[in-house]
């Protein structure tokens, strides 16, 4: 794959994955992916959001990094969900099940009765806190949930690495079955786990997401180790607490 093409939206990362980027199994995702396209497969998100967790969540600013499954397979409004950060819906403007109950989490485990949080549908402002929000698979087909499950495995296993290489004690956060597959990968970090957020639809009516305050684990664990803990919470300009 052309290093040149990507290498603006990497931001600070693109050394660190320029290996990745140039080599055959690179190649191998790229060749599958202009396969679909050529056939008339709608890709999930826009090829220029690809790499956008990595652009919005500076390698220099990374804190925690939180592993899910694939971008959101769907076109709403005319406009693809997904955005290139896990979960976030900032082009449709709308927060999908998972993150809703991603917000949910955070009420109950950092909010409490907070009257002022917000549920932003666009991450960025975690993302530019410190939070990598890598989906296993970057890409997904449309309408077709999982379809790239698999494809983006060694990308996935080549980032987990460096991290774990590169930063001191770094903090994982395995959200769900197929993000667990990779700990693997995470060797001498701390790694969380939880279930998805979006859990089995049959269980949303019976229980709210088990989070098990992992939010509150992360921010413990970040002052723990000298840092600046997340703030999980939005605010709109004009809901500020002060």
């Amino acid at each position: 794959m052309n290093y040149d093409k990507f290498k603006d939206s990497l931001g600070d990362w693109g050394e660190m994955l320029k290996p990745f980027i140039v080599s055959e199994e690179c190649d191998k995702i790229y060749q599958k992916l202009k396969s679909d396209v050529k056939r008339g497969i709608v890709i999930c998100p826009d090829s220029g959001d690809t790499f956008r967790a990595f652009k919005e969540c500076p390698f220099e600013s990374l804190k925690v990094t939180m592993l899910l499954q694939d971008p959101y397979p769907w076109i709403k409004k005319g406009l693809k969900v997904a955005d290139g950060i896990a979960m976030s819906c900032k082009y449709t403007g709308e927060c999908q099940p998972s993150l809703q109950n991603f917000y949910e989490g955070i009420e109950g485990d950092i909010a409490g009765l907070e009257l002022g949080m917000y549920r932003n549908p666009d991450l960025t402002y975690l993302a530019n806190q410190g939070v990598l929000f890598l989906n296993t698979a970057l890409t997904v087909r449309y309408n077709d949930s999982g379809s790239h499950s698999g494809l983006w495995d060694k990308f996935t296993e080549y980032v987990l690495n460096i991290i774990a290489l590169s930063k001191e004690n770094p903090i994982f956060v395995c959200l769900g079955k197929e993000a667990e597959r990779f700990k693997h990968a995470m060797n001498g970090s701390y790694i969380l786990c939880v279930e998805h957020p979006a859990h089995p639809a049959h269980l949303q009516s019976v229980r709210p997401w088990k989070h098990n305050k992992v939010f509150s684990q992360v921010n413990t664990l970040l002052k723990q180790e000298g840092k600046e803990p997340i703030n999980w919470i939005y605010y709109e300009t004009d809901d500020l607490p002060f």
